[in-house]
């Protein structure tokens, strides 16, 4: 995208100055106290006049959030307590990290053993908390899961608490707009449908919500995932059906990590992903091999994640079970770009910690391996960089740009230099 698009889809949202705080200065209760006052105080335009979401007058509630490595953030007051930062997945469960059980005095009533994106299970217990707010919403007495949030850190880089699942969204129309950094429940007399884009009907199971559609002409069931990163994840079954490695012989090997572990993986470039009228162009999607956890589910062809759905004003008619989906104009920039170091890198205490590395790429051909640990970036202590922020330089580079890194393995320190270039 020229910067000239780049500036109208900025333009779109001008009063949105939070889109310029960056997330390493996005710590601790001051800066979410600045991050809700920014929000408050970004005239000259109402919110309501701003916004994308299909609603006639005022929406019940709105819910600010950032959106940090294509991941959906917002601010949680658990039983009066907080600020705490949650992930939110509308199509998952409500989560709350085991270490804030005793501070908060919850009270365990059971426990529960389900599964993620990866192959392991996941333990977890059930309590309630009495009184949530997100935004200018407030929800009584909701089951939450413990879940130990920590786990998660190094593969995300990003400090959470908890996870506002789909119970929370359930009884409402719920407006996701991602021009505007908000949430918004709406009341269905107030819901504006000739507003809202094209319609698809979705099914949803327990927190799991499906439409149908098609990658290259092959049709499939879709889980609409907005806890994903991702653009587009196929499921092991559905690619050997279609033997779809068969189809990229130019591909790129990694794997993924998440709830329930690591998964391998095969990072292509598609045609296309159509649903209903519309259609994304040139996708990026990852073939899972996965024999275990949700990516092996032989009723799913795959997962779409926030990599897709950042086009649209993303909207969930849960009474109606409707998916609406409305294109931005001009469409946001960052869409469909791919890694150009070929490594996957996770957040340590002293800098990146190498994962794995494909073969053939430029992280490969600048002699890194596996348990390298990444100390410094062009001069700047790793540490100082977050790592959606890392991960972003590593596709936003262009093709020939080369990064000067400092590498650590067994105590001792070497320099690389790595060219990044185009994979996909």
């Amino acid at each position: 995208m020229d910067a000239n698009s780049t500036a109208a889809w900025l333009d779109c949202a001008a009063c949105e100055c939070r889109r310029l705080i960056r997330y390493d200065s996005f710590m601790g209760f001051a800066s979410s106290v600045i991050f809700f006052l920014l929000l408050a105080l970004s005239a000259p335009c109402s919110l309501a006049d701003q916004s994308g979401c299909p609603v006639t007058g005022a929406p019940i509630a709105r819910i600010p959030f950032r959106l940090i490595g294509d991941h959906i953030y917002t601010e949680a007051i658990v039983n009066g307590e907080g600020p705490y930062r949650f992930i939110v997945d509308t199509g998952g469960v409500n989560l709350i990290d085991a270490g804030l059980v005793r501070p908060l005095s919850l009270k365990i009533a059971g426990t529960e053993t389900g599964h993620g994106t990866g192959p392991e299970t996941v333990e977890s217990g059930e309590t309630t908390v009495e009184k949530l707010a997100l935004g200018t919403a407030s929800f009584p007495s909701q089951k939450f899961y413990t879940f130990d949030f920590q786990q998660l850190y190094a593969g995300g880089g990003v400090k959470m608490l908890g996870m506002a699942g789909a119970p929370l969204f359930r009884p409402y129309i719920t407006c996701i707009d991602f021009a505007h950094n908000q949430i918004e429940l709406i009341d269905k007399a107030r819901f504006d449908v000739p507003r809202a884009g094209v319609s698809l009907p979705m099914s949803i199971r327990e927190s799991e919500i499906t439409v149908r559609g098609s990658f290259d002409q092959v049709p499939g069931v879709f889980q609409i995932d907005t806890g994903s990163p991702t653009t587009l994840t196929l499921t092991a079954p559905f690619v050997a059906e279609h033997n779809l490695l068969a189809r990229f012989p130019h591909h790129v090997q990694t794997s993924s990590g998440g709830v329930g572990g690591s998964t391998p993986e095969f990072m292509v470039r598609g045609k296309d992903l159509v649903l209903g009228t519309l259609r994304i162009e040139h996708p990026i999607t990852a073939l899972s091999t996965a024999t275990k956890g949700n990516l092996a589910r032989t009723d799913l062809s795959g997962n779409i994640g926030i990599g897709a759905l950042k086009r649209y004003v993303v909207t969930f008619d849960f009474p109606g079970q409707r998916l609406f989906l409305k294109a931005y104009e001009p469409l946001p920039p960052d869409l469909d770009t791919y890694d150009h170091s070929g490594m996957r890198i996770e957040a340590a205490p002293s800098g990146f910690r190498v994962v794995s590395i494909a073969e053939g790429t430029p992280a490969a051909e600048a002699g890194l391996h596996p348990g390298d640990l990444i100390v410094s970036v062009d001069g700047k202590p790793a540490t100082s960089i977050a790592l959606p922020a890392m991960r972003e330089e590593l596709r936003q580079r262009p093709s020939g740009s080369v990064l000067t890194l400092r590498i650590k393995t067994d105590d001792k320190l070497r320099s690389a230099h790595l060219t990044l270039r185009n994979l996909l």
